[in-house]
């Protein structure tokens, strides 16, 4: 078996394995910023940089702490902003390596948790995700939507706030709670079974009028009971 070799070049594979980990945003907790920005002129900025938690060398920051095989090993690399990988190699004493793969290990924890759908225990919990995206939804819709009082105004662009606030969030929105609502059917009534069916339809309708350059007139308006489901003092309206 050939020995690996210990050099600061940092394999392709291990850079996109990176990319790939961190979703393309620093993974330092308190920045999180975007590692590949686009610019004004439609141009797009690769700002990351691939830091050595336990250095090269050992005079390096963190250097007299236990090292690793190689120090191009995935688990030893992590990707950050300029600013953060100056940050944590002029004061490795505040940026331990513990610290570092606490970072990377939570962010990467953070990114499954968004394409993963959560099934609750408690109805409580269920009503704490999903009120803040059905109270998202509302607030764009009272402030830019077609009943809205910035539609009739002749100053505001309200009809096209409002497209892009559909495309942007509302469908994605929608894609999220109709998921979630019915991952967690078990905690529902017939009754809230039977709403959460109604705004799946509302939801197609909805992007079916976005999306495909159409437009139905029978899609059926959003079934505002949806928004009530658990909530406790409201529970005797859906008992079946």
């Amino acid at each position: 078996m050939k020995e690996a070799k210990n050099t600061r070049y940092i394999p392709e594979d291990i850079l996109r394995a990176l990319i790939a980990r961190s979703g393309g945003y620093c993974q330092n907790p308190k920045c999180n910023c975007n590692l590949f920005p686009f610019m004004a002129d439609g141009t797009y900025k690769n700002i990351k940089e691939a830091a050595h938690i336990i250095p090269f060398s050992s005079d390096g920051p963190r250097g007299s702490e236990k090292r690793l095989d190689t120090s191009d090993d995935f688990l030893n690399i992590i990707l950050l902003c300029p600013t953060c990988h100056t940050l944590i190699d002029k004061f490795p004493e505040r940026y331990p390596a513990s610290m570092l793969r606490e970072w990377k290990e939570n962010h990467e924890t953070r990114l499954k948790q968004c394409f993963s759908t959560p099934v609750f225990k408690d109805k409580k919990d269920l009503r704490q995700v999903i009120l803040p995206i059905f109270t998202e939804n509302k607030a764009l819709w009272v402030t830019y939507g077609p009943s809205s009082l910035s539609k009739d105004s002749i100053l505001t662009d309200a009809a096209e706030m409002w497209n892009q606030a559909v495309l942007k969030t509302i469908l994605p929105n929608n894609r999220t709670l109709l998921a979630i609502l019915r991952a967690n059917s078990h905690l529902l009534t017939k009754k809230e079974i039977e709403l959460v069916e109604q705004f799946a339809i509302h939801k197609d309708g909805l992007e079916y009028n976005y999306l495909s350059g159409d437009k139905n007139s029978s899609v059926p308006r959003f079934p505002i009971e949806v928004t009530l489901i658990g909530k406790e003092e409201d529970h005797a309206r859906y008992e079946s």
